[in-house]
């Protein structure tokens, strides 16, 4: 049986958070209130009313001091399968140079989560935790609370746990989060409205909460892609739901809820989910590892991971300031990702010997053609490869032929291109590349 991880570092940690705005974790961070805030009530009754459900008992809330968040949602409150689940996860990762091998993945998750927390719900035993230190009927407070109440609620109607841990490969679990935690800020802005007498525009709100969040300058401190994953469930799974609501936001949600996005594709471009013919992702096959071979991941990429594996590290942002409709940049990054159909990757190993096989499909022959050369502009730029000529760096595969093949300091590459396919093997060297060739089986169909 083949093991599945997930590549996307907070949710594999299995918790639904509210993420502070910038400055928030400081204001909070000196004061030592640690008893839940009297307007707990009045803060459920009105979430409840905003999202038309009700939970039907009074909420609990824990509260924990600031610096011991991180030891409830990493080191020994992390089992083993998950730890291994993240040491894969780096490895694949590292390999594609989407972080850097040093990264300390579970560490820094801690660490982001004592930095930028605000609450979160776990929905394996239904606890609500609120960070310590805010005060008694501040507006950042009762918002914090109501965004974790609404994950409450989600989880009493729908199940969280079955609705994220249910689907099949890191993009489309990145896809729920997204309706997760998009229709959690959704609602807390429909919240802060109200508080405030306002009426809710939700293109200015999220376009304020990306603004604020992501130009808090802690957020130096972490990877770029580990940044990006980490908003993108807030702002574009609140844009996608707003996309959807004409002017009926619950039976939005209720529908969506119901059927939810099968990638981020269909999140990024929601008219791919709402319009009259929806844009399903492309179910590719490999097969099993080959003998001698251990399977460590195999899953699926999707649109928003690709768009930022195709970046180059020059071209990552000088701050922090999020930008998620052209991402990090880079619009040739963006624009070779868009015409995404589907993917599949194995990442097998042997010791330190090591393949990575990548099926892609694409939407035409020219979104084939645009991604394989923004992944040999990309691949050119590792390490391993920096002594390779112009002239096999740009040498362009044709549909159908012979593949390229670099091979460089430790690393072998090979693309291979179908008229509206990119095949790409990433291996420690030619034997394990002859190795990742066994696994290609040439079947797609559509779901």
């Amino acid at each position: 049986m083949s093991e599945r991880i997930r590549l996307h570092w907070i949710a594999s940690l299995g918790v639904a958070c509210g993420l502070l705005a910038n400055g928030m974790a400081e204001e909070t961070s000196g004061t030592l209130e640690l008893s839940p805030p009297p307007d707990v009530a009045d803060i459920q009754k009105i979430t409840e009313g905003l999202w038309g459900h009700e939970l039907g008992a009074p909420i609990t809330i824990l509260v924990t001091k600031r610096d011991e968040i991180a030891g409830q949602l990493t080191g020994d409150a992390i089992d083993e399968e998950t730890r291994e689940m993240i040491r894969k996860a780096h490895l694949l990762l590292s390999r594609l140079h989407l972080i850097d091998e040093d990264t300390p993945l579970e560490s820094l998750a801690g660490d982001f989560y004592q930095n930028n927390l605000g609450g979160y719900y776990d929905p394996k035993d239904k606890s609500l935790h609120l960070v310590g230190g805010f005060k008694a009927g501040a507006p950042e407070s009762r918002s914090v609370l109501s965004h974790e109440i609404v994950h409450a609620l989600q989880d009493s109607k729908y199940d969280l746990i079955k609705l994220i841990e249910g689907v099949e490969g890191s993009d489309a679990q990145l896809a729920a989060r997204a309706i997760v935690e998009g229709d959690a800020s959704q609602t807390e802005g429909l919240f802060r409205a109200k508080e405030s007498g306002e009426e809710f525009n939700a293109k200015q709100f999220f376009t304020r909460w990306e603004t604020s969040v992501g130009s808090n300058p802690k957020l130096q401190d972490y990877p770029p892609f580990l940044v990006q994953d980490s908003l993108f469930p807030y702002i574009k799974g609140g844009g996608f739901l707003t996309f959807g609501t004409r002017g009926d936001y619950a039976a939005a949600r209720a529908a969506v809820f119901a059927d939810m996005p099968k990638s981020t594709e269909q999140v990024l471009h929601p008219a791919k989910y709402w319009g009259k013919r929806r844009d399903e992702p492309i179910v590719l096959t490999l097969g099993e590892a080959p003998d001698g071979w251990q399977e460590s991941t195999r899953d699926t990429f999707g649109e928003w991971s690709i768009m930022q594996l195709l970046t180059p590290p020059r071209n990552h942002p000088t701050t922090v300031r999020v930008s998620l409709d052209a991402v990090i940049n880079d619009k040739e990054a963006a624009e070779a990702a868009r015409g995404w159909g589907g993917d599949r990757i194995v990442h097998c190993i042997d010791g330190e010997r090591f393949f990575i096989a990548w099926d892609t499909a694409w939407d035409t022959a020219t979104d084939a053609r645009q991604f394989d050369a923004a992944l040999r502009r990309r691949v050119a730029l590792y390490p391993q490869f920096e002594k390779l000529s112009a002239k096999v760096r740009w040498q362009e595969p044709s549909i159908d032929g012979e593949p390229v093949i670099w091979t460089g300091e430790g690393r072998v590459a090979t693309f291979r291109r179908t008229r509206t396919g990119v095949r790409f093997i990433l291996a420690s060297d030619d034997e394990a590349a002859a190795a990742a060739r066994e696994v290609f089986e040439w079947r797609a169909s559509r779901e």
